[in-house]
C-alpha cells in the first residue's frame, strides 16, 4: 500500500492509498494504469484503479519512501480520472507517444456524462 495523499491534508482522518501487488509476468498489465514501482528493492505494480481512502489509524508505520517515483503514481491516477495519459514518460511507462503527445486510453467523457445524468 502506498499513501498518495498530500501532506497538506494530514488533518483528515483518512489517507488516499494505492494498493501494491506482485503480478505474474505472463499477465499483460497496462503500465500507465499500473506502473511498476520499487519498494525496498522489490518491483511491485501500483494498482491505481483500486485507489481508496483508508482510515489513518489502520495504516502501519511506513517501510519506505517512493517520492522519487511520484510522477508514475500521479500519471496513473490521471489515467484513472481522465482516461488520458499525458506523454513525457510514455516510453518509460510502456504506452503513449515518444514525442510527448497525449494518448487517450479510455473515454474522458464518462465524468462529464456522470454529472449530466444527475440533472433531471
Amino acid at each position: 500500500m502506498v499513501v498518495i495523499q498530500s501532506d497538506l491534508l494530514d488533518a483528515l482522518a483518512t489517507r488516499l492509498t494505492i494498493p501494491l501487488a506482485e503480478l505474474d509476468l505472463a499477465i499483460k498489465v497496462p503500465t500507465a494504469l499500473c506502473p511498476i514501482i520499487t519498494v525496498k528493492g522489490k518491483r511491485l505494480h501500483a494498482l491505481a484503479h483500486y485507489a481508496a481512502p483508508l482510515p489513518e489509524k489502520a495504516l502501519r508505520r511506513p517501510v519506505g519512501n517512493v517520492a522519487a517515483q511520484a510522477s508514475l503514481l500521479v500519471a496513473a491516477m490521471d489515467v484513472v480520472l481522465s482516461g488520458i495519459y499525458r506523454g513525457g514518460e510514455a516510453a518509460r511507462c510502456g504506452v503513449g507517444d515518444p514525442e510527448g503527445r497525449e494518448l487517450f486510453i479510455g473515454s474522458p467523457t464518462r465524468l462529464a456524462a456522470s454529472f449530466a445524468s444527475t440533472d433531471e
